[in-house]
């Protein structure tokens, strides 16, 4: 199966030499952090997520 053909293409595991480029995309991905912020700060108080989603930003 050549990779026209292959219907997973999109949904295949990352080889070994694309890692560093997927996790570059991921941790410079604004929406991205904002959803794992949210997800890992979701019982704080509100000001401390804003502080979090702000240094985020810094970084």
């Amino acid at each position: 199966m050549t990779t026209q053909t292959d219907p997973y293409i999109d949904i295949r595991p990352y080889n070994d030499d694309e890692i560093p480029a997927a996790i570059d995309r991921l941790i410079n991905d604004a929406e991205f952090i904002d959803a794992i912020l949210q997800h890992r700060f979701s019982n704080h108080a509100p000001w401390f997520k804003a502080m979090m989603s702000h240094w985020s930003k810094c970084t």
